[in-house]
């Protein structure tokens, strides 16, 4: 079981359609998770912090979720996403290292 501070990290832009779609999904998935922190970051406005994700896990494309736990990328997940698909993020990380 994964006993870590769990962190979802979404990273989007203004401009994405995808991404502004699926913001009611992250926002009902953060309301019925409050034990995972929640980090956005914008590629246009967070140009620095969005450079140490890419490079680090070579993204390319927005939307991109990270599932991360205790700073540590366990699972990724491209594209908009329901909220039943984020929660697979963390359902999928718990049960491959428990």
């Amino acid at each position: 079981m994964i006993d870590g501070e769990k962190e979802l990290v979404h990273i989007t832009a203004v401009w994405c359609q995808p991404c502004q779609q699926m913001a009611p999904e992250i926002v009902r998935f953060t309301e019925q998770n409050p034990d995972v922190k929640y980090t956005k970051i914008d590629l246009d406005e967070n140009k620095n912090e969005f450079a140490k994700y890419s490079d680090k896990f070579g993204i390319q494309s927005v939307p991109t979720l990270l599932g991360m736990v205790d700073g540590l990328f366990h699972k990724g997940r491209r594209g908009a996403s329901t909220k039943a698909e984020i929660e697979s993020l963390f359902t999928e990380i718990v049960s491959e290292n428990s």
